[in-house]
C-alpha cells in the first residue's frame, strides 16, 4: 500500500511540475489535475448552493489552483493543493453564508424548544 501511495504521489508530483508550463504538455495535464480536483472541489462546497453559484465557485477554485502553478507559488504535493482549495473556499464562502437567507427550525426542532420550555430545569 505504501509503495502504491508513494507511486501516485510521485505522478502527481510529475502532473504539478508539467502544468507549470504553458505548451500543449501543460495543458494535458492541467486537464487531468482537474479531472482529479474537480470532485473533491464539489464534495466542499456548501450544501444548498445554487447550480450558478456552484459552477462559478468551482471555476474559481480551479483559477486559483492554476494561477498558483503558472506563477510557481510552490504547489509540490497534494497537500499544498487541497490546503490551496480549502483556502480559496472558506474565502469565498463567508460572503454566501453571509448572504443565505436564515432557515427556519424544522417542526420537530420547535417542538423540542416547546416541551423543554414546559419541562422544569433539570436542577430543580
Amino acid at each position: 500500500m505504501a509503495a502504491r501511495t508513494s507511486q501516485g504521489d510521485a505522478k502527481l508530483r510529475a502532473l504539478l511540475a508539467d502544468a507549470k508550463s504553458s505548451d500543449a504538455a501543460g495543458q494535458a495535464a492541467l486537464d487531468r489535475l482537474y479531472r482529479h480536483y474537480d470532485p473533491l472541489i464539489r464534495a466542499s462546497l456548501p450544501k444548498g448552493l445554487p447550480p450558478d453559484d456552484a459552477e462559478d465557485l468551482v471555476m474559481d477554485a480551479w483559477a486559483a489552483v492554476v494561477t498558483a502553478l503558472r506563477q510557481g507559488r510552490g504547489l509540490r504535493d497534494h497537500k499544498d493543493v487541497v490546503a490551496l482549495i480549502a483556502a480559496h473556499l472558506r474565502r469565498a464562502r463567508r460572503p454566501l453564508v453571509d448572504a443565505a437567507p436564515a432557515r427556519r427550525p424544522s417542526l420537530w426542532a420547535r417542538v423540542w424548544r416547546l416541551v423543554r420550555l414546559l419541562l422544569p430545569p433539570e436542577g430543580e
